[in-house]
């Protein structure tokens, strides 16, 4: 190995080095543009995904949790057709909202377990309307009896059940943004490490 070196030419002697130079920095650059390329996927992940997700089950719930408001208001406006015309207006309102949230919810979703759980929300939530339902044909027929028992206890219950299911889905939500947050910083190093050995070599 010691006479080959003897031998080479000093012009390959120089260019050796810098060829293997030229390749490592080769290396460095294309583990930089992946690591790269992955925080801006882990970024989109962050952005675009588990937060618009938590925004929409924040606004499902804030609107499901209106419609509930809305029954009792209905029930207690017996004998104002106009009113009760105006709530039911309104809650056909919050439907379509819920509705449009929940089209969008299932169209982000990014693992099994979220797929079970988006599918027991809208069973549930379908339940919960069929009470709702009940409850505003008790009312416009003047049986304030029926409604009211309906709303202080089936849909109660129903409502309670949502809410804990969609504090659940938040939580798994949440959950997944900081692995996905901890997955970008460890991506983040590995760049700074790749730059720093680029700068000794």
């Amino acid at each position: 190995m010691t006479m080959f070196l003897k031998n080479l030419s000093i012009r390959l002697k120089i260019l050796i080095p810098v060829a293997v130079l030229g390749c490592l920095m080769f290396v460095l650059g294309l583990i930089s543009i992946r690591s790269a390329s992955q925080i801006k996927t882990a970024s989109a992940e962050i952005s675009g995904t588990y937060a618009v997700k938590i925004e929409h089950l924040g606004d499902v719930t804030s609107s499901y949790q209106t419609l509930r408001r809305v029954a009792f208001a209905h029930i207690v406006a017996q004998g104002d057709k106009n009113l009760q015309k105006t709530l039911e207006d309104e809650a056909s309102e919050l439907k379509t909202t819920i509705d449009g949230l929940c089209e969008e919810y299932g169209k982000i979703l990014t693992s099994a377990d979220e797929e079970k759980s988006f599918q027991q929300f809208t069973d549930d939530y379908a339940a919960y309307l069929v009470i709702y339902n009940k409850i505003l044909t008790a009312s416009v027929s003047g049986d304030t009896t029926t409604a009211t028992t309906l709303a202080n206890t089936d849909l109660k219950q129903a409502g309670t059940a949502l809410t804990a299911l969609l504090g659940e889905m938040r939580d798994m939500n949440k959950a997944n943004m900081d692995d996905a947050v901890a997955h970008q910083k460890t991506l983040y190093y590995e760049v700074v490490r790749t730059i720093i050995i680029a700068i000794i070599v």
